[in-house]
């Protein structure tokens, strides 16, 4: 491909998609259909590759397990109990199903796991009296379609996939599975360095859940 580098602006984006396409001015394929595509784009990497991250808080509640997921804030991977006077207790992510394993009842005071589910997030022990007002910040994902917030090394990828999208247009199925291709490996190759999910480990270990207790 034409060396793109990292463009700063959607029209240079523009320019180093067409300079793959060998048409440099519009003619088969318009300015605006190629934005789009670089819009899209972005947005894929912000679903599939992970590409942004993002943090806010959630106020506590007393008496209250559950709370929406803060706007601009997806896939949520980690949690911060403030507790004040600068004592800050890390929360234990833990999966709805694993709720059988910890104290189903009685249980109220400082949160020890949070989960994330259909846009809301709950943590458990619940928030009491003590806790409320105090905050928790949680931190994840951010989708986006501009392309000056995706990561300068990530946006090489996009002018792949703005590419494939182009090209599958004109029929022309073998390049443009070859540019997806590039697309995807970009993306695989950012990801990885990426701390989600994956990189937590699954040992027996660590699949134990410590009794809560309130605090």
């Amino acid at each position: 491909m034409a060396d793109a580098g990292y463009p700063t602006t959607v029209a240079a984006a523009v320019t180093a998609v067409r300079a793959n396409l060998n048409e440099a001015t519009a003619s088969f394929w318009s300015d605006v259909e190629i934005q789009n595509w670089i819009l899209l784009g972005c947005v894929h990497l912000c679903t599939i590759g992970l590409a942004l991250e993002n943090n806010a808080n959630v106020t506590l509640a007393n008496g209250t397990l559950e709370y929406s997921v803060p706007t601009g804030v997806k896939r949520i991977f980690a949690a911060i109990y403030n507790g004040g006077s600068g004592a800050y207790y890390p929360l234990i992510k833990i999966n709805l199903r694993q709720f059988r394993h910890v104290q189903s009842s009685g249980i109220s005071g400082q949160p020890v796991y949070f989960y994330s589910f259909a846009e809301k997030v709950g943590f458990w022990p619940v928030p009491g009296a003590s806790q409320a007002s105090k905050t928790v910040a949680v931190y994840g994902y951010k989708v986006s379609d501009d392309l000056t917030e995706i990561p300068r090394e990530f946006r090489p990828a996009v002018i792949e996939f703005a590419t494939a999208m182009a090209l599958w247009k004109d029929r022309r199925n073998g390049d443009a599975a070859q540019a997806y291709g590039r697309f995807v490996a970009l993306m695989e190759a950012l990801k990885d360095g990426v701390a989600d999910e994956k990189t937590v480990s699954d040992s027996l270990a660590d699949r134990i859940i410590p009794v809560a207790t309130a605090r």
